[in-house]
């Protein structure tokens, strides 16, 4: 909330729906946000060539997963994040997390639409994570799009 320009981060955090993720996410800059995708997407590619195209979203996220962790990259699946407030709670998941510092939203779909981009934006700012790629796995050739925020949490709730 703003009174006269500036932002009262007390009342917003007071009101704020607490937001539980089982990772801390460090503030990591676009240089070693490059230097983790281009080890990722490695695996991507390879994965993407080996499988094909129109397997099911989990079959990639298990092989791509076993990639990683063969390469001796950190990896997790499914981590969850969820939204709690008295009796309301709302569980969500990220697809994939590299080195605990960024999250990858993995797809199959024809092509990437604004709802997906929405998606990981939401699952970033949830997480206080700075980076993030969408990659569908269901094109001809692999489709990605990066994700980049330098707002602070206190910045997104401003």
């Amino acid at each position: 909330m703003e009174y006269g320009g500036v932002c009262n981060l007390s009342v917003i955090r007071k009101l704020a729906m607490p937001v539980h993720c089982s990772i801390t996410f460090p503030r990591i800059s676009d240089e070693e946000m490059r230097s983790i995708d281009y080890r990722v997407m490695e695996h991507v590619f390879a994965t993407h060539n080996e499988i094909g195209r129109l397997a099911d979203e989990l079959v990639y996220h298990k092989e791509l997963l076993r990639r990683l962790l063969d390469a001796g990259i950190n990896a997790l699946l499914a981590i969850p994040i969820s939204l709690q407030f008295r009796d309301f709670s709302i569980p969500l998941e990220m697809d994939l997390v590299v080195e605990q510092k960024a999250i990858y939203e993995l797809k199959t779909v024809a092509t990437l639409l604004p709802i997906h981009f929405g998606q990981l934006v939401q699952y970033i700012y949830l997480s206080n994570a700075t980076h993030g790629k969408l990659v569908n796995f269901r094109t001809s050739s692999v489709e990605t799009r990066f994700v980049n925020t330098t707002l602070s949490s206190d910045d997104r709730r401003c």
